[in-house]
């Protein structure tokens, strides 16, 4: 990965340009960092507030990352795929120690405390991956709302929709930096 974005001239236009694509990125990266630390750890031999780190990390950068560019809604998509592969995969160690038996205190742990670490995760993530990115996005809006009448539910949903609008009207006719697809990799 490093190679192609040391060879990438992509990653250089984009920065030179100014476009706010790389802020986007940079906030992919980090979200994919920390689930990738997530995934490396297991609430049965790591501490399992240890392991929560990681997880707050992942979810504060995927806010941080939807509020500069919707591109980031996306990555969480294959967060999401990779949290599930891992709780699956712990899962998977808990059925086993089932029907194992004692085998040690690994074991033990993931026999008794299976449920319990995987309840106390998911309700984790719907504050880190929901609440907070949504908190983080609607206050992104301060400072540009501020001038005109201050931050509202309604101000910034309508500036949701003028958005998506936007985006949703484009056509190749209409577009100022439109190109088509086979220029794109020139």
């Amino acid at each position: 990965g490093m190679l192609l974005l040391a060879l990438d001239a992509m990653h250089f236009t984009q920065t030179r340009i100014a476009t706010i694509d790389t802020y986007g990125v940079f906030f992919i990266l980090l979200m994919y960092l920390f689930m990738f630390r997530y995934c490396q750890m297991n609430f049965y031999t790591d501490d399992f507030r240890r392991t929560l780190i990681p997880l707050g990390l992942c979810g504060l950068f995927m806010g941080l990352g939807i509020a500069s560019k919707w591109i980031c809604i996306y990555a969480g998509a294959g967060l999401a795929v990779l949290f599930f592969a891992t709780l699956i995969r712990r899962y998977i160690e808990h059925v086993r120690a089932l029907k194992e038996g004692d085998q040690g205190e690994e074991y033990d742990r993931a026999r008794e405390k299976f449920w319990q670490y995987a309840i106390m995760t998911c309700l984790f993530c719907v504050v880190m991956f929901i609440a907070v990115p949504i908190a983080i996005y609607y206050f992104s809006y301060y400072w540009y709302m501020k001038p005109t009448g201050g931050l509202s539910l309604e101000r910034v949903w309508r500036a949701q929709v003028h958005m998506f609008n936007y985006h949703k009207g484009l056509t190749n006719d209409t577009h100022y930096f439109r190109s088509p697809w086979y220029e794109w990799p020139l």
